[in-house]
């Protein structure tokens, strides 16, 4: 977030350019900050469940989802891709 298009940082609050959390731009930058780390910790830990699952076989990933859902319950689609491997 920037105020660039206020004359002053007093016209952003008045005008509300932050949020109700974020009254200020340091409480808005440190809330910047704390969102962007946990994005990073969300693709992280995806590239990390991807490799994991890349290392399992079709029919360990079918029994995974047995596991998940109920053995033949939901998952139809990537039910009918696992058979195809």
């Amino acid at each position: 977030m920037s105020d660039k298009h206020y004359s002053s940082h007093a016209d952003a609050e008045k005008a509300h350019f932050f949020s109700c959390r974020h009254r200020d731009r340091s409480a808005c930058d440190k809330a910047r900050q704390a969102w962007e780390q946990h994005q990073k910790g969300k693709v992280d830990g995806a590239a990390v469940r991807r490799e994991l699952r890349a290392k399992l076989s079709a029919a360990e990933q079918t029994v995974l989802l047995d596991q998940r859902l109920g053995a033949g319950a939901g998952a139809v689609r990537e039910r009918a891709r696992l058979a195809k491997l």
